[in-house]
C-alpha cells in the first residue's frame, strides 16, 4: 500500500502544504518535468481549495518531478528519496482571493494520482471521499483555520491518534479486498468447472 500523509499551515499571507507520498517504486516514478502538460498520467498530487465553499474552485497540480499547473503565482518544491517523495506548496492568499479568519471554514481535497509500477488497479486517492470526481464540491472536506498554534506534544496526539485511524482503515481495506479476490476465485474455478 502506497501511504499518503500531509500537514497544512497558514501564515498572514500565504497557505502551506506538504504532502508525504511513500513510494518504494520511486525511481520508476512516472512523470514529465515540464509545467502545463497534462498530468494526469503522472505521478503527483493535486490541491483542491474553495475558500467560499462554492466557485471557484482552485486547482493546483505538482508532479514528482516538480512540474505543475498555471498560474505562476505559487510556489511548488519536490524531494524524492528512496522511498518517498515529499511535496511542498506555498499558495498566496492573493491568488486564491481569500485570507481566512479564525475558525473559517474553507472546502477542498488532497489527491494523490500513482501511475508506477505496482500501482494499485485504483491510482487515485484522496483525502475526503469522493463520490462522483476529485472536483465536486460534494466531496470535498472541511478545512478549519483556527489561529491558535498546537505544541508539539499536541501534534504528536493528534498524529497518533490519525495514524492509528489510518491503520486500522488499511486493515480493513486490505481484508475486504482479500474477500473480493477470494469470491472472484471461487467463481472463476466454478465457471471453469462448467465450461
Amino acid at each position: 500500500y502506497k501511504q499518503t500523509s500531509f500537514k497544512i499551515g497558514y501564515d498572514d499571507e500565504h497557505l502551506y502544504v506538504a504532502v508525504l507520498a511513500k513510494e518504494p517504486w520511486t525511481r520508476y516514478l512516472a512523470a514529465k518535468p515540464e509545467p502545463d502538460e497534462p498530468f494526469e498520467m503522472d505521478d503527483g498530487v493535486q490541491i483542491i481549495l474553495s475558500p467560499d465553499q462554492t466557485d471557484p474552485v482552485h486547482v493546483l497540480k505538482v508532479n514528482a518531478t516538480g512540474g505543475r499547473t498555471s498560474p505562476d503565482d505559487w510556489e511548488a518544491n519536490v524531494v524524492v528519496t528512496d522511498s518517498t517523495y515529499v511535496v511542498e506548496m506555498r499558495i498566496p492568499f492573493a491568488m486564491l482571493g481569500a485570507v481566512p479568519e479564525d475558525g473559517e471554514v474553507w472546502k477542498g481535497n488532497i489527491v494523490r494520482i500513482t501511475s508506477t509500477i505496482n500501482s494499485p488497479e485504483d491510482r487515485i486517492s484522496t483525502w475526503s471521499p469522493v463520490a462522483a470526481s476529485v472536483d465536486d464540491p460534494a466531496s470535498f472536506g472541511r478545512l478549519v483555520f483556527k489561529d491558535e498554534i498546537l505544541t508539539a506534544s499536541q501534534v504528536r496526539d493528534v498524529e497518533n491518534r490519525l495514524a492509528v485511524t489510518s491503520d486500522e482503515l488499511m486493515d480493513l481495506e486490505k481484508a475486504s479486498l482479500e474477500m473480493v479476490q477470494q469470491r472472484e476465485d471461487a467463481l472463476a474455478k466454478e465457471y471453469q468447472k462448467k465450461a
